[in-house]
Order: C-alpha cells, then sequence, then structure tokens
C-alpha cells in the first residue's frame, strides 16, 4: 500500500468517527500535559529542597569544643576542664585539602540598649570571612573586615528583624550605637530579611 493511501485510509477513518477521535485526541494531549506537569513539579520540589539544604550549609562543617565530660583511661574530666579552640586551630584547619574557608565565631547571650530601646538577643563574635562562609547578603553597609579584626574594633552587623525592633529601619541603624554589657558597638551593617544567622535577630561583632 502506498503512503498516499495510508494517509487518506487514515484521514478517513478520522473524520468517520469524529468524536471517538476527539477523545483519542483529547486523552493523548492529557496525558502527554500530565507527564510534563508532573516533571516540571519534581525539578521544582528538586530545586527547592537543595536550595534548602544549600541555605543551611550543605557543604559546611562546624567543630565545636566539647560540652559534655570526657573520660581517658582510668580519669574522668569535667566540662570546665576541656579547652576551647583557638585562632591557631583555625588556622591549622585552613591548612587543611579541601578545605575553603574557615570562619572561628564565638557565640553568647546579651542585653543590647539604645537610647530608646533594648533587646535580649544572641549575639556572635565573628571574623570577615563568615560572611563568606554563611552565604550572607548585606542590606545596607558592609560586614566585618579584616582591619576592624586586627584593630579589635567595636562593631557591629545586625540581622533585619533586629535593626527595626532597636531602630525603626535599617537605614536608622546604621551609625548607631548599642550597649552590650560593657561595650559600646557601631552598627556598620544590616543583614537582608533573608540571610539567616542562627535567628535573622543575631547581632555580629567583631571576633
Amino acid at each position: 500500500m502506498r503512503f498516499s493511501d495510508l494517509m487518506s485510509e487514515t484521514l478517513h477513518s478520522l473524520t468517520a468517527n469524529k468524536v471517538r477521535s476527539g477523545l483519542t485526541i483529547l486523552g493523548i494531549v492529557v496525558g502527554i500535559a500530565s507527564v510534563v506537569a508532573m516533571l516540571a513539579i519534581g525539578s521544582g520540589s528538586q530545586a527547592s529542597i537543595e536550595s534548602q539544604i544549600e541555605s543551611i550549609g550543605a557543604n559546611i562543617l562546624t567543630i565545636s569544643p566539647s560540652g559534655g565530660a570526657m573520660r581517658g583511661p582510668g580519669v574522668a574530666m569535667g566540662a570546665s576542664s576541656i579547652d576551647s579552640l583557638t585562632e591557631e586551630d583555625a588556622d591549622a584547619i585552613a591548612g587543611l585539602d579541601l578545605v575553603s574557608a574557615v570562619a572561628p565565631s564565638t557565640q553568647g547571650n546579651a542585653q543590647l540598649v539604645t537610647t530608646d530601646a533594648n533587646s535580649n538577643s544572641t549575639v556572635l563574635g565573628v571574623t570577615k570571612t563568615y560572611q563568606e562562609v554563611k552565604g550572607l547578603e548585606l542590606e545596607t553597609g558592609s560586614f566585618i573586615s579584616e582591619r576592624n579584626v586586627k584593630s579589635k574594633a567595636q562593631v557591629a552587623v545586625l540581622g533585619s528583624t533586629l535593626a527595626v525592633d532597636l531602630f525603626g529601619s535599617a537605614s536608622e541603624a546604621m551609625g548607631q550605637r548599642i550597649r552590650s554589657g560593657n561595650m559600646m558597638l557601631t552598627v556598620v551593617g544590616v543583614l537582608t530579611l533573608m540571610s539567616r544567622v542562627r535567628g535573622r535577630s543575631s547581632p555580629l561583632t567583631n571576633w
């Protein structure tokens, strides 16, 4: 049978049974659309999950000094006898293969006081590399610099929520002073709303 005859017979069959042909075509279209939709949903879900994993640091390893008791051969040591990690430890880790960046930090809770407001918050002491490692973005100002670290400058970068709580807005927070214990910190930057650092309200200070 010639191709032209085959096409003619096919067209005749389609036109002779229009309802059945229409339903068949509709079924094919719906089936293909469903498959495409499922693939799109799957790809979107995968991208969303990967984004969430990356946001919490899929390639980040956190190293902390032991907080519990340690038991050696015949000797039990309490947590108070365990040394904290030092800058030398951070330098040693930075020299390891496959380590692209090291961001030493320390953490504590503090009462932050301004002229018109106050807030209890978690305070992190960090270095310049913390921004790169955590993928933090600034809404305004700058992050803690190497110069700040070397000079032990009393500066702070605020989370967006804390900036609003203390000063009303990110722009108003810039250059303002915050008292934390015996320290007077100057605000040099404010993180974007999407930046998460153990809770958006955490201020970052010179380590």
